[in-house]
């Protein structure tokens, strides 16, 4: 019997936490692990006492005094020479694993620990440096063997389903030393001049406590059965671990894993008898040989490459030099030594966390993020700190940034190194290649011990450069080589890395069509849209000067206010309704000219994600932030020129309200008519529909100040924003229905991901050192249009929707063809079955409606009135519409359409709230970045519930912080810092999974219908909230975001009772599930 015959459901039975287990958990971590970390974190606060007494004793005993260099360089000997032991005893660490044993190798750490703090204990006593240094260097020996043997031991124990969480016990143990160790060593408890032989030597008390269970822990199974042989001692051993409830069963699958191995090690006569208890020579990989074997090369390289870069990633240079960082950046001796405690407990916290990430998410992606984000906040930190004298805060900033870093470096690159090397080697040469990767780690961590502080001297703030370049290095390493390994036997992942850096341990299903399309769609229709919502606030003020002369120039008249609020409200609904129309006629296109499809993820399918995204969603989001202040001064000038008529700065505001809303008003209206148009002309011909209209919007834009026209403007916009609808309601739809399951949340996301990238560029281009000048605004809201002519030169080679194509038109050689654009030649299979399944709804030859689809006619459209009179469309239409407008009347575009005054209501300057309101942008943006990951791994249910309860707490706390900002002068940032966490957490739920929900709630039929609704919806509440806001502002004060908070409440709750998992399923699966109506049990 194998383990893969063993059901899934036994496997999570046995994947239990026993007694043995977390006792030998516990005194590993307690008895090894802290006291490894404790002697890294305790010599820093009491180094100025301990550098005194040396020089002291030294000259008392040979006479002999240092000058300062001097002794700051024994202090480095003395701080260095536990680097040197760890390097020793990691590389004696597959020695003493294989000769003694995983558990004897446990007992030898903690005498050599026990005899390292009674040097450091009678060191003062006996006068004697060299006790100190001794007593350094033995317990350099004991870490480097801890770090090589001890996260070996746990995970040989541990199940194939604990394996993570109890392999990054050591990382817990050795970070929460660290604390402990800078607790321990402040001077209001041991790190004074009469009492820091007492700090140094603390430890030992925790060594002999968790030393007490040692002769009842088990040996490792695995080492007794494959390199000792005495398989009757590893069976009994492994039921110990295992408990007493554990299955024959469980015990045999057990044994044939370790069978394999053994078999891998030796001959097949040798691990056959499962009986035997006769003595045989065991079986030994030495260093040497493991170097030497072209199978172990990649796997090597991996683990060497992650301890080494754990070390050269920068962390220990905060932990060995904190205080001095801390005080570089203008703080206090105390205030630094304090700062380097807060960091350490940070890392801490962050640690404690870590048993969960291991159970619960891929090493890969942990180790990816991880490398990632810490390479961008080290160069923020080089940036930050080399500018530090120009920019009166970034003393703060630098603390951000490092306290950043260090939360980010604790969820992979902090944990994993630990005990990967047990998930990438067999047992045999897993002892030596733990070695190595230890040898490796306090190899780097020496280099950097010694000489960070002299770079830091003669480098200044790049100091961090060579840091962040390793993180890059390992980002990429691990891309392309590392395997996953959790959830999976150690039979499955050498092989996929036993081919060196010829191995492909990932297999991709991107294809190149498929980039295309989510980049066509984002580049061409997402990121305009967003451009519009984004480019209209910073030129705001020389359009509105500039509508105002025109106005008066052209008509000779001049508007009461009255009049022209009258005129505003018209402007700002034929806005509204264009995006209304856009959405409603959205699906009437998609079905009528097509949209694009595949069922597997390949670089065909990717790339055309990028492009359509690129060309649209861009251009969107563009336009909502690029118009601000230019724009308003021109209205006035406008006004004056061709009506005579000199605005009051009421009369400018209500009007620019107008020239704001007139996109909102336009999406409404396309949303409208979405359906029809999607339904009508298909998906890819919608697109196309959207780059006209955002063309010729951008014409507008480009030639209104020339001709003095303010009904360019308007025109534009509401252009704008009836391409604003029609994306929303359709480009979703088209990318989940060209994507398979697995990627149809990763693709779905591309929409929203691409309308937040268009905000943050039309901020920047519209920012007053860019585009955003009374002379250039009209070019910062025409900028889009270069993503319109670039991603639309690829519209003629990116494919149909083959769901479109097989169920609507009923054309099946042209859906197979789109699938084989999309995914190649080799690419139907599986995949086309389900789409027959999904298209035909069990019936065979027939379409979603029951009409034929091998005569060629396309089958009837479902009409809204269908739609909305179908019972069993009620609640998946529900959740729809209150997703989509509650992610409106949850306050974001609040944020985004008067960002500045708020950023200016809690007294930041004019200047300073314009960039406050840019940095917005980018922590949107930066937060979506992570969308298509977080849409691929994680279920969509849990991601909505987390992002609504937090926004609606996020938002109550923001209501408090601006209401008592003038009592509490920190208030103030507590209320900017409330409005970065509410986008962080908007962003991982609210933000992007509104946009393609409808995809998997609905059958291909109702669904155009379905996403026109929810396109609607989204518009309709957007007007809302951008015509309400400012009025609610002024009476209701700071209370203004508490029915923002409420709508998050109720999504909380409709979320909480009916919105099924959609992740990974078919959507006929899910559309049964929410068929009855408010009668539906979702999570049954």
């Amino acid at each position: 019997m194998t383990a893969s015959a063993v059901p899934a459901q036994q496997d999570r039975e046995e994947t239990r936490w026993t007694f043995w287990l977390i006792t030998a958990g516990i005194s590993t971590t307690f008895g090894a692990a802290v006291p490894t970390g404790y002697n890294i974190g305790v010599i820093n606060a009491p180094a100025n006492f301990i550098k005194s007494w040396c020089n002291d004793t030294i000259f008392e005993t040979y006479g002999t005094v240092f000058s300062e260099g001097n002794l700051e360089t024994f202090w480095s000997a003395v701080v260095s020479i536990f680097l040197i032991g760890g390097v020793i005893g990691s590389l004696g660490g597959a020695w003493v694993a294989d000769r003694l044993g995983r558990k004897r190798s446990f007992l030898l750490c903690g005498l050599l620990l026990f005899f390292g703090g009674i040097c450091f204990q009678f060191c003062q006593t006996l006068s004697s440096v060299e006790l100190l240094m001794i007593g350094r260097f033995v317990v350099g020996l004991a870490a480097g063997l801890t770090t090589s043997t001890v996260p070996m031991y746990l995970t040989e124990l541990a199940p194939l389903g604990l394996r993570g969480a109890l392999g990054v016990f050591c990382s817990m143990g050795v970070t929460g030393g660290v604390v402990v160790g800078q607790v321990i060593s402040l001077e209001e408890i041991f790190g004074t001049d009469d009492h820091w032989q007492f700090a140094l030597s603390f430890y030992v008390i925790l060594v002999v406590m968790f030393f007490v269970p040692y002769p009842w822990l088990p040996e490792s199974p695995k080492y007794l059965f494959v390199i000792r042989r005495r398989q009757e001692e590893a069976v009994n051993e492994l039921k110990r671990v295992a408990g007493r409830k554990v299955r024959d069963e469980y015990v045999r699958q057990q044994i044939d894993v370790m069978r394999r191995e053994c078999t891998a090690e030796n001959d097949e006569e040798t691990c056959s008898d499962g009986n035997s208890t006769a003595p045989q020579k065991p079986k030994e990989r030495t260093i040497l040989s493991v170097l030497r074997d072209p199978t172990l090369l990649l796997p090597l390289v991996l683990v060497c490459a992650l301890q080494g870069g754990q070390q050269l990633s920068g962390i220990n240079a905060v932990f060995f030099y904190s205080v001095s960082i801390f005080e570089s950046v203008g703080l206090s001796s105390t205030d630094a030594k304090f700062a380097n405690l807060g960091a350490g407990c940070l890392n801490l916290f962050v640690a404690f966390f870590s048993p969960i990430l291991m159970a619960k998410f891929n090493r890969r992606f942990l180790a990816l993020t991880s490398c990632a984000m810490c390479a961008i906040f080290l160069f923020c930190l080089t940036f930050i700190v080399f500018f530090i004298d120009d920019v009166e805060w970034f003393s703060y900033a630098s603390i951000v940034a490092i306290l950043l870093y260090i939360l980010f470096y604790q969820i992979g690159l902090g944990p994993i190194p630990y005990f990967i090397g047990s998930e990438l080697f067999e047992v045999g040469p897993r002892p030596a290649a733990m070695a190595l990767g230890s040898l490796a780690s306090w190899g780097c961590n020496f280099i950097v011990a010694m000489l960070f502080t002299t770079l830091q001297s003669a480098w200044g703030a790049f100091v961090f450069l060579p840091f962040a370049c390793t993180c890059v290095a390992l980002t990429v390493l691990l891309r392309i080589y590392l395997p996953e390994t959790r959830g999976k036997h150690i039979s499955q992942i050498v092989p996929l890395v036993a081919k060196g850096f010829s191995s492909k341990p990932l297999e991709s299903g991107w294809t190149v069509r498929l980039v295309a399309l989510g980049a066509i769609t984002t580049l061409g229709a997402s990121i305009p849209v967003g451009y519009s919502i984004g480019v209209i606030n910073a030129p705001s003020e020389f359009i509105k000067l500039w509508s105002n002369e025109t106005i008066v120039r052209n008509y000779d008249a001049h508007l009461s206010d009255s009049s022209l609020r009258a005129f505003t409200a018209a402007v700002i609904s034929i806005a509204l309704i264009g995006g209304v129309v856009g959405s409603l006629q959205g699906a009437y296109i998609a079905d009528k000219y097509g949209r694009y499809v595949d069922t597997g993820l390949t670089w065909g399918l990717a790339w055309f994600g990028v492009v359509v995204n690129l060309s649209v969603s861009v251009a969107a989001g563009y336009q909502v932030s690029s118009i601000n202040a230019p724009a308003k001064a021109w209205l006035c000038t406008v006004f004056i020129d061709r009506y005579s008529v000199r605005l009051t700065e009421h009369a400018l505001q209500i009007l620019w309200s107008v020239v704001v809303s007139t996109v909102l008003l336009g999406g409404i209206v396309t949303s409208h008519f979405s359906a029809i148009i999607s339904t009508t002309y298909g998906r890819k011909k919608s697109f196309l529909c959207c780059a006209i209209l955002l063309t010729v919007g951008a014409l507008c834009f480009l030639s209104c100040r020339a001709a003095s026209s303010v009904e360019l403007l308007l025109l534009g916009r509401l252009l704008v924003g009836l391409a604003s609808g029609l994306t929303t309601g359709v480009i979703p739809m088209y990318l989940a229905e060209v994507s398979p399951i697995k990627l149809r949340g990763a693709m779905g996301v591309l929409c929203p991901l691409g309308l937040t990238a268009g905000v943050v560029v039309g901020q920047v281009a519209s920012l007053e050192q860019v585009l955003g000048t009374e002379a250039h605004w009209h070019y910062a809201l025409g900028g889009y249009a270069v993503l319109n002519v670039f991603c639309y030169a690829f519209y003629f080679w990116i494919p149909e929707s083959p769901k479109y194509l097989y169920s609507v038109k009923g054309d099946q050689a042209g859906s197979l063809r789109a699938i084989r654009k999309l995914f190649g030649r080799h690419s139907i299979g599986d995949d086309y079955i389900k789409l027959q399944m999904e298209c035909a709804t069990g019936q065979s030859g027939t379409s979603t409606n029951g009409q034929s689809i091998d005569d060629g006619q396309p089958p009837a459209a479902r009409t809204l009135w269908s739609v909305l009179c179908d019972p069993t469309l009620t609640l998946p239409l529900v959740l729809v519409c209150a997703l989509q407008g509650g992610q409106q009347l949850s306050g974001i575009n609040a944020v985004f359409f008067y960002s500045v005054s708020i950023f200016e209501s809690v007294g930041l300057s004019s200047n300073a709230a314009k960039f406050a309101n840019l940095g917005v942008g980018c922590l949107n943006l930066f937060v979506s970045l992570f969308s298509p990951l977080l849409m691929a791994r994680y279920n969509r249910r849990a991601l909505c519930l987390l992002s609504c309860s937090c926004c609606a707490g996020i938002l109550f706390m923001l209501t408090l912080s601006i209401h008592f900002k003038d009592v509490v002068d920190w208030f103030s940032y507590l209320c900017v810092g409330s409005i970065l966490l509410y986008i962080i957490f908007y962003q991982i739920g609210l933000g992007p999974i509104p946009f393609f929900i409808g995809s998997e709630l609905f059958d291909l039929g109702p669904r155009p219908t379905a996403m026109a609704m929810g396109s609607l919806s989204s518009w309709g509440c957007n007007f809302i909230v951008g015509m309400a806001f400012p009025t609610l502002q002024s009476v209701w004060g700071a209370f203004v975001f508490l029915p923002c908070s409420i709508t998050c409440v109720l999504l909380t709750i409709l979320v909480k009772f009916y919105l099924p998992e959609t992740r990974g399923q078919e959507v006929t699966e899910v559309a049964q599930k929410v068929a009855q109506g408010f009668r539906s049990k979702v999570m049954d």
